[in-house]
């Protein structure tokens, strides 16, 4: 594989599969053998093409080919063609106006659904690798009444242009106590969420934040209360697992807000639990059951870190009902 980028750099590999490239150096070509050098090389390739202002369309299809003579995968390139843009930093001036002008462009965008953007949306949104899989998301969560209209106009010009311009990740991340696992039953959401937590808590409709945060047990015939495997997550910064957390009643649902929107500290009955930075709630439901929608509060899903969509695919139904022989 040889491709000239432009008139000064090109990449090639050579038959050992070592790569070529005058990308890092700027003139003089420098030959890499370690492999873990290949992210390097091809981010200098984004910020050479972007100073070339070539196009997106362009520098996306010079890049795809290079990926490809790389032997990437078809997921492999899409997630680097996601991840691999040049982003604006605190000392681009020009760069910042951008992401400034970007930001009100996005504002004007969602006014016709009658949204206002809180900056926990924009914050969360300017992470994501993925951002219009982060807005369909986030407004499907929420069932929002406008979300079909929304999603449909994600695939506009005009979208296509506000995303080019948020090219900036915030130094202070906002949202840091949640994230939401949703889909059909079986998906395997659950297992995963639990497999990243230290205890799953099934939600009902009757669970109160009291429930939640004290356990309640007879000690020599009087009834006492203890803290909760949550009281106990939330003070010594583990990940717990909520299933069925769109279950769970307005007035609970109103405490996990308060939980997980950065506050330091919260006060229970006189007591003041003591928020570990590094607690976590991984929240996992049915978004769709018999037909019927039981969507979060958009406050709720306002302070989501990650949001991700669960589907199965016919190769996963295969795979469950056909065992294969040893």
């Amino acid at each position: 594989m040889d491709y000239k980028i432009n008139d000064t750099f090109h990449i090639s590999m050579e038959k050992d599969g070592s790569i070529v490239t005058n990308l890092i150096s700027g003139k003089d070509d420098v030959t890499y053998k370690d492999t873990d050098k290949e992210y390097l090389i091809l981010k200098n390739a984004h910020l050479t093409l972007g100073k070339k202002n070539v196009s997106k369309f362009t520098r996306d299809r010079m890049l795809k080919k290079i990926y490809e003579g790389l032997g990437l995968t078809e997921d492999q390139i899409n997630d680097r063609l996601m991840q691999g843009d040049f982003y604006a930093d605190n000392q681009d001036a020009m760069a910042l106006a951008n992401l400034e002008n970007g930001i009100q462009l996005l504002m004007n965008f969602f006014t016709e659904f009658q949204v206002d953007l809180s900056i926990r949306f924009v914050d969360t949104l300017l992470r994501q690798a993925d951002k219009k899989k982060y807005i369909i998301n986030y407004f499907t969560l929420c069932d929002h009444p406008a979300h079909r209209e929304i999603i449909a106009k994600l695939d506009s010009a005009e979208f296509d242009n506000i995303l080019s311009m948020l090219k900036y990740k915030p130094e202070e991340q906002v949202n840091r106590h949640l994230k939401v696992y949703f889909g059909p039953a079986g998906t395997g959401k659950t297992t995963k969420a639990c497999s990243e937590s230290t205890i799953c808590i099934v939600c009902s409709s009757d669970m109160t934040c009291k429930d939640l945060l004290q356990d309640f047990k007879f000690v020599d015939g009087k009834a006492t209360f203890e803290k909760s495997a949550l009281w106990l997550a939330i003070e010594e910064g583990k990940t717990i697992t909520l299933d069925e957390i769109n279950l769970l009643n307005r007035d609970t649902i109103q405490f996990l807000q308060g939980l997980t929107d950065g506050k330091e500290s919260i006060d229970f009955l006189g007591n003041v639990i003591k928020i570990h930075p590094d607690f976590k709630v991984i929240g996992t439901m049915n978004l769709i059951v018999n037909g019927m929608t039981f969507p979060l509060s958009e406050p709720l899903v306002d302070r989501c870190s990650e949001i991700v969509e669960y589907k199965l695919k016919a190769k996963d139904i295969f795979k469950a009902l056909v065992k294969e022989s040893k």
